[in-house]
C-alpha cells in the first residue's frame, strides 16, 4: 500500500481527542490525509488540507433498516469518498468514537442501552468489518498491511462500580483486538487504553450528570466559539459564563451553582488515579504510536499522569493479559 493512502477515524467531533489527533498527525505529515467520520461535521478540521469529512450516524442500533441497512449504507458512504480522494483502501484505522455514561444497572433503560452498546461496540465493529472488507475487495492484504487502532478505556481493565454497561462495552474490544492478533488476520492491532481525558464528554459527564448543571446551555457552548467553551469548561472562567448567560437571565443563578459544583467535580477527578489526560497529550502518543510500528508493535497501551502531571506509557502484549492464564495462577481446588 502507498505510504500516502489515508487512515480513516471515526470520532473527530469538536473539542475531542479525535480532532486533536487529525490536527497533529496531519501538522506533522503535509502529505498525509485522513477521512474523518463523525455525526457531525467539524468545521476547523474541514479547513486543513489533507482532511475530508464524512457525516455518518455511527451507532448501528438506531439505524432505521437495521444491521444490515447500515453496513450498506456505510460501506457505500465510505467508498463513495475513497472514489472522490482517487483512493482504494486505507492503510489504518483509529476509532474514537464513543460515549460516556455511568449509574445502577437498573437505570441504564432501553435508550441507554442502545446508545452505550451501539456506538461503543457494536458500530466499532462494523466500521472495522467495513474497512477490512473494502481493503480485501481490491487486494490489500490487511495482515501485512493494515493497521488498527482501538481507543478504548482504563476501565475495560478495570470494571468500577455504577459502569454495568460502559466498562463491557469498552472491554469487548480488547477480547476483538486479541482474537484478530491471535489470528493475525492484521499486521497491527493496538488496544489504547486511558482514563479520563479533558475533553467535552468529560466534561458533560462533570456538568450535566454531577453538577445538574443545564444540558441546554452546554451544548449551546459546546456549538459555539472554541474559546468561549474552553473558558468556561476548561477553565472555569465565571465572567466568560456570566457573559454568555447574559446578566438578566433567569438561570443565571442555577448557573453558577453549577459552575462552583463543577469545579469541584474537576478537582476531584483530577486527583484520583489515574489522573485526567490531556487531549493533546493522547494525540500525541497515538501519532507515535501509529508512526513507529518498530518500536509500538502489537498490544495493549495504558497512558497514565504522574503526580508531576506528566505522561507515563506502559504495555503489555494481548496473550500476557490472558484471563485463563490468570485463572490458572489464582485458582484452588475445592
Amino acid at each position: 500500500m502507498s505510504a500516502v493512502s489515508p487512515l480513516l477515524a471515526t470520532g473527530i467531533a469538536p473539542h475531542s481527542v479525535g480532532e486533536v489527533f487529525v490536527k497533529s498527525y496531519l501538522k506533522a505529515r503535509p502529505n498525509g490525509r485522513i477521512i474523518g467520520i463523525d455525526r457531525i461535521s467539524n468545521k476547523v478540521l474541514e479547513k486543513i488540507p489533507g482532511y475530508s469529512g464524512l457525516v455518518f450516524n455511527l451507532n448501528p442500533l438506531s439505524f432505521k433498516s437495521g444491521l444490515k441497512g447500515f453496513e450498506k449504507a456505510l460501506r457505500s458512504a465510505v467508498l463513495e469518498r475513497l472514489k472522490r480522494l482517487g483512493d482504494s483502501g486505507f492503510q489504518c484505522l483509529i476509532q474514537f468514537a464513543g460515549v460516556y455514561d455511568f449509574g445502577p444497572f437498573l437505570e441504564h433503560d432501553v435508550n441507554r442501552r442502545e446508545t452505550i452498546l451501539g456506538v461503543n461496540f457494536v458500530g466499532h465493529v462494523e466500521v472495522l468489518h467495513t474497512v477490512m472488507a473494502i481493503n480485501k475487495s481490491v487486494g490489500i492484504d490487511n495482515s501485512n498491511e493494515f493497521t488498527y487502532i482501538e481507543l478504548g478505556s482504563y476501565q475495560a481493565l478495570y470494571a468500577r462500580a455504577q459502569r454495568p454497561i460502559y466498562a463491557p462495552s469498552k472491554a469487548a474490544g480488547i477480547d476483538l483486538c486479541t482474537a484478530l492478533n491471535e489470528g493475525k488476520e492484521i499486521k497491527r492491532c493496538i488496544y489504547f487504553a486511558p482514563g479520563p481525558i479533558d475533553t467535552h464528554m468529560l466534561h458533560y459527564n462533570h456538568w450535566v450528570t454531577k453538577a445538574k448543571g443545564s444540558p441546554e446551555f452546554f451544548e449551546e457552548m459546546f456549538e459555539g466559539p472554541t474559546q468561549r467553551y474552553r473558558k468556561i469548561f476548561v477553565e472555569c472562567h465565571e465572567p466568560t459564563l456570566r457573559e454568555a448567560a447574559g446578566s438578566r437571565n433567569p438561570k443565571l443563578a442555577a448557573l453558577l451553582d453549577a459552575l462552583t459544583k463543577y469545579v469541584s467535580e474537576r478537582e476531584k477527578a483530577f486527583k484520583d488515579y489515574p489522573g485526567v489526560l490531556k487531549p493533546g497529550d493522547c494525540a500525541h502518543m497515538l501519532v507515535e504510536l501509529f508512526s513507529q510500528p518498530e518500536r509500538y508493535v502489537a498490544g495493549i497501551y495504558v497512558p497514565t499522569v504522574t503526580e508531576t502531571g506528566t505522561c507515563t506509557l506502559r504495555t503489555t502484549a494481548f496473550h500476557e493479559l490472558s484471563r485463563m492464564a490468570l485463572f490458572e495462577k489464582v485458582a484452588r481446588t475445592l
